[in-house]
């Protein structure tokens, strides 16, 4: 009996650490093909390039024409075709490198979707994710607002470090990098610190969950276990620890203040911290509200209800330098007192709502639900 061939999903952010780790990777492995899907810009237009490489004999560069070429589409409509034409060469398995910045979620539901029984990768297993990082550049890049770096640190099985840089203070950086690499990414991925280190048998061997991963980005169920906090003391430093990263796992049954945590945020989300978590708002109760933050740009955002869920704010903060003290301040500054508590919800009827231009009206929630 055939073994089912397996699909790696490969996520990078610069093109040449993407084909370093993907030439070495397949050097070693003449039974695996890849398949790598680049978005370009052609004058005014957008296109889709896909190269399939195969150690053992002739592989293809072309140009795909789709309608819409961005990485979703590039997915549906090439990578699952073009993955299903090569599993008739019966390789060991396929590296699907993703278009650069591509999330990883949205590729391995895809994938997920279309390997069922009757679907057109039947057959198919999903091996574990991999994201090709710069250490050196990860402190720089997730302060800049690289969301698509950090989507990757927080959802990849498997984390591949380069070390590599002409900068003259790279060491210091890289160290940096991977601090703040172990302080984000999942506590059940595995780190290695070299390009040419053979991280393709791991993810060969490994495994994928996307129904997981899918859990662990939703900020309803995003849960402070799922960090990679195995080494991290119990007790959330309140200052800079090693390599001047720390980490706050805050979390409260009360709401914001509508008002102060938006006088509060540039003191909860600082030109140097990270965070991703939810909150709820007095006001607007049953919404589960998400919140993503970066170099100071704080993003948020309706994500759904809390149904059977008891309603929490929770935030997880990774930060350089000192000031764990002030966000932990901010944070509860901007909760409910007790006074607010015990006034109970109908103190909030016919306020006006300052989170309306940014999650929209309250009925929204709830058109949905009459639609259906």
């Amino acid at each position: 009996m055939t073994s089912p061939t397996t699909v790696v999903v490969l996520a990078a952010t610069d093109p040449a650490e993407r084909e370093a780790a993907l030439v070495t990777a397949l050097l070693d492995h003449p039974d695996v093909l890849a398949v790598v899907h680049d978005l370009e810009q052609r004058g005014d237009d957008v296109v889709l390039r896909r190269r399939v490489v195969d150690p053992r004999g002739p592989g293809s560069d072309e140009i795909i024409p789709m309608e819409h070429a961005c990485a979703g589409c590039a997915l549906r409509e090439d990578a699952i075709p073009a993955i299903a034409d090569l599993l008739a060469r019966e390789p060991r398995g396929i590296v699907l490198a993703l278009p650069l910045g591509a999330e990883i979620l949205p590729a391995t539901r895809i994938l997920h979707g279309h390997a069922g029984p009757d679907g057109p990768l039947a057959g198919v297993r999903l091996g574990a994710t991999v994201a090709v990082v710069n250490a050196a550049e990860i402190e720089g890049d997730l302060l800049d607002g690289d969301d698509a770096l950090l989507s990757h640190l927080v959802s990849a099985d498997i984390i591949l470090l380069d070390h590599e840089s002409p900068a003259a203070h790279a060491p210091a950086a890289s160290a940096q990098g991977a601090a703040l690499a172990d302080t984000l990414r999942w506590a059940r991925s595995t780190r290695h610190d070299d390009l040419c280190h053979p991280w393709l048998d791991a993810a060969l061997a490994g495994s994928h969950d996307p129904v997981d991963l899918d859990r662990r980005h939703d900020p309803a169920t995003l849960d402070p276990a799922d960090r990679f906090t195995a080494t991290a003391p119990a007790t959330p430093p309140l200052e800079a620890g090693p390599a001047d990263v720390w980490t706050l796992d805050l979390h409260s049954s009360r709401p914001f203040h509508p008002d102060r945590v938006l006088a509060t945020m540039s003191e909860l989300a600082t030109a140097r911290t990270v965070s991703r978590g939810r909150f709820w708002l007095p006001n607007r109760p049953d919404a589960v509200c998400g919140w993503e933050a970066l170099g100071g740009t704080v993003c948020v955002g309706v994500a759904g209800t809390w149904d059977e869920a008891e309603p929490s704010t929770a935030l997880q903060v990774t930060g350089v330098g000192p000031g764990a003290e002030a966000v932990r301040r901010a944070f509860e500054r901007a909760l409910l007192d007790d006074v607010e508590m015990a006034a109970g919800p109908a103190t909030w009827l016919g306020r006006e709502d300052p989170f309306e231009p940014y999650l929209g009206s309250p009925a929204d929630l709830y058109r949905g639900d009459a639609a259906a």
